[in-house]
């Protein structure tokens, strides 16, 4: 697996980290390692810069995975 690094400029000041990963997690094909929120300021106006690293998954990595659809469609079907 490697490590991205993904760069969201103005964020809302006073967002958290634990916002940013909920709303991120079903975004991001990966795990989130890291979050760093830097306070910045654009045109005068008070904002956030956030720095998310976090470790891709590969075509292999996903192999082993649990879907549980997967599994709830296995069960719907009429197997011999």
């Amino acid at each position: 697996m490697a490590i991205e690094t993904l760069t969201i400029p103005f964020v809302l000041k006073g967002t958290t980290e634990r916002e940013i990963s909920e709303k991120m997690e079903d975004q991001i094909s990966g795990v989130i390692q890291s979050i760093n929120i830097t306070q910045d300021t654009y045109q005068g106006k008070e904002c956030c810069t956030v720095v998310i690293k976090y470790k891709k998954h590969t075509a292999k990595s996903m192999e082993g995975r649990y879907c549980p659809s997967r599994e709830e469609w296995t069960k719907s079907r009429n197997f011999p």
